[in-house]
């Protein structure tokens, strides 16, 4: 096989792979929850680069690691 091939190859199995890992962030179901502005605001500058779900995510470990202290 020629290596423009081998290359081309490569290049479609990684848009593949890329194509079903995004497919299945899409398939995660999200819901809403209800807070007021001042907490929203207390957040948002806590999250610093992060998404509000990966920061309630860390400090749901969080809490549990003290929990479990």
């Amino acid at each position: 096989m020629p290596k423009q091939s081998k290359k081309m190859k490569k290049k479609e199995e990684k848009e593949e792979k890329e194509k079903i890992e995004i497919e299945e962030v899409e398939e995660i179901q999200k819901t809403s929850i209800q807070i007021s502005t001042k907490v929203r605001d207390r957040l948002w500058r806590l999250k610093f680069r992060r998404t509000y779900d990966e920061f309630l995510w860390e400090l749901c470990e969080m809490y549990e690691k003290i929990e479990e202290e």
